[in-house]
């Protein structure tokens, strides 16, 4: 943690993080992890972390989703296949939705199945609102990313991020 200690007192003001579980996962390490870092930022009067902005997937579901038949299966093969995958990221959920957002600005910001395929429009929404698709490319993703930590339309939710497409 002293290497976290250390980043966090650069002057940045945002923090950004892609962390996630690899399947078959042990144990819930990437969850560990934030909460010790959260709890860092929080006492660490000397940094300047105000803003966070961090994946999960729709294994974290929010009080605004609906119910998905679409979504049920996915998550539940990954909750089957997975290891502690999907412990570990909705403990990731858990962490960072729990957070003051008077003290730390954050968004969750949910990705379906990424791909490398080229920037697209980014759909953002809530699941099963009929705009949660399936795939969204890493491009599509690091631009949305780069958007919402200038327009801050998301503080304190968590919405699903998928590219335009058929399901």
């Amino acid at each position: 943690m002293e290497a976290a200690r250390k980043a966090i007192q650069t002057g940045a003001t945002a923090l950004v993080s892609f962390a996630g579980p690899q399947p078959p996962a042990k144990g819930t390490p990437v969850s560990a992890f934030y909460d010790r870092l959260f709890r860092l930022i929080n006492e660490d009067k000397e940094n300047s972390i105000r803003r966070c902005l961090v994946l999960a997937t729709p294994s974290f579901q929010v009080a605004e989703d609906r119910s998905s038949w679409k979504w049920w299966l996915i998550v539940s093969v990954i909750r089957m296949l997975g290891g502690d995958a999907y412990a570990d990221i909705v403990g990731i959920g858990k962490v960072v939705s729990a957070l003051p957002v008077d003290e730390i600005e954050w968004t969750l910001f949910r990705v379906p199945v990424l791909t490398n395929g080229d920037y697209e429009p980014v759909r953002t929404a809530m699941i099963d609102d009929g705009n949660d698709g399936l795939t969204l490319s890493r491009k599509s993703n690091a631009v949305w990313v780069l958007q919402e930590l200038e327009e801050r339309k998301w503080v304190g939710r968590a919405p699903a991020l998928s590219n335009p497409g058929w399901f």
